[in-house]
């Protein structure tokens, strides 16, 4: 169960995190397929990511981007609150078994 706390945004300290934690499963990954209709064989087809410069099977991007909104929606400051834009660096593939984290701070 969720357990909700509701902060104010004046009320979250400079510097202040919060922090998410999330593994990247097969389920997850063909989750996030099925919602964003995205069927790139890259995140589905373990056979054909071994043939990429990954070489093995790996999240979508958008899927780790998406995690801020985790963040800004439950964490921080919480329910009620909404992201107005987010800038991406995709530095390294999220892989099958990973666990990721996204933070966000004011």
């Amino acid at each position: 169960m969720t357990k909700w706390i509701i902060e104010e945004f004046d009320q979250i300290q400079e510097g202040e995190e919060k922090t998410i934690e999330v593994p990247v499963t097969e389920a997850r990954i063909t989750q996030f397929a099925e919602i964003v209709s995205d069927g790139n064989p890259l995140h589905l087809d373990e056979g054909f990511a071994k043939t990429t410069r990954f070489g093995r099977f790996n999240a979508h991007g958008a899927w780790m981007t998406s995690l801020i909104i985790g963040v800004v929606g439950s964490e921080a400051p919480g329910p009620g609150w909404f992201c107005l834009g987010v800038q991406t660096d995709f530095t390294a593939p999220a892989y099958l078994g990973d666990q990721r984290e996204s933070k966000g701070s004011r």
